[in-house]
């Protein structure tokens, strides 16, 4: 298996894992506090990743300023898994935030946003999109 097939499954693994320290800490310290400590613990991270290996931060002018604002999504995810996970879980909340992503993500593709691969929408994909939801739902229920 290449790692960037399996790259996602780490993925997944890290997501449950830290949207589940964050929300213990959101629960300990606040909403607000938490998504500034969670922020604020993976810059110091990275700078610290990019010193030991001696990479510079990079700023290009030639690229539109909002390119840079992902981080400002990041803040909103962070904050709005730790609201929803402690009304109803970490199992619902992921499945369910898996299922918003797969449905935009579709139309994302489909329409080639910011210059992704366009990957134009066919029905067959939309039994992967039933099975996502479903099994939203069936947790859920």
């Amino acid at each position: 298996m290449k790692i960037a097939n399996s790259t996602p499954l780490l993925t997944g693994f890290l997501i449950a894992v830290m949207v589940t320290i964050n929300t213990s800490l959101s629960v300990n310290i606040g909403e607000s506090y938490s998504v500034f400590i969670i922020h604020l613990t993976g810059l110091i991270i990275l700078l610290l990743a990019a010193f030991l290996l001696k990479q510079k931060v990079r700023y290009k002018n030639s690229i539109p300023f909002w390119l840079y604002l992902g981080g400002g999504l990041g803040i909103f995810i962070v904050l709005f898994n730790n609201l929803t996970i402690q009304n109803i879980g970490v199992s619902l909340a992921l499945s369910l935030g898996i299922a918003g992503q797969i449905i935009t993500s579709v139309v994302l593709e489909h329409i080639g946003f910011l210059g992704t691969i366009q990957k134009k929408f066919n029905p067959s994909m939309l039994p992967g999109v039933i099975l996502v939801l479903a099994g939203s739902i069936i947790i859920i229920v």
